[in-house]
């Protein structure tokens, strides 16, 4: 079966929605399912790291980000611990990268490759 998952947090060797994200995506490729994962590009250092070591056949990765102008509006604000405004921008981005992954999630399934989404 062909799978798009979307797991915004997903990298491996972690636990939380890190491991979470990360658990669903290798098991179901372990599964013998084609699985095709769109994470918050964030993570592909360890992904790739970690595929790299114990490469896993039937996983792809589809790495997504958020605009530039708004990752270093975010580091600034951090930085200068700036909190009252820094936790409604991580709100912000996070729903922009939904957004994002939603657009691309679309333009995958209208080819009409996946069996499950």
């Amino acid at each position: 079966m062909k799978v798009l998952l979307s797991a915004y947090q997903c990298q491996p060797n972690t636990g939380s929605e890190n491991g979470i994200g990360w658990a669903w995506a290798t098991q179901l490729a372990r599964m013998g399912h084609e699985v095709w994962v769109i994470t918050w590009s964030y993570n592909q250092i360890p992904v790739e790291q970690e595929l790299q070591v114990n490469p896993i056949p039937n996983i792809h990765f589809i790495f997504c980000d958020h605009p530039t102008w708004l990752s270093r509006l975010f580091k600034i604000l951090i930085t200068r611990q700036v909190m009252l405004l820094s936790f409604p921008l991580w709100e912000l981005m996070s729903i922009w990268w939904q957004w994002d992954a939603y657009r691309i999630a679309k333009s995958l399934t209208q080819e009409g490759v996946f069996d499950r989404v």
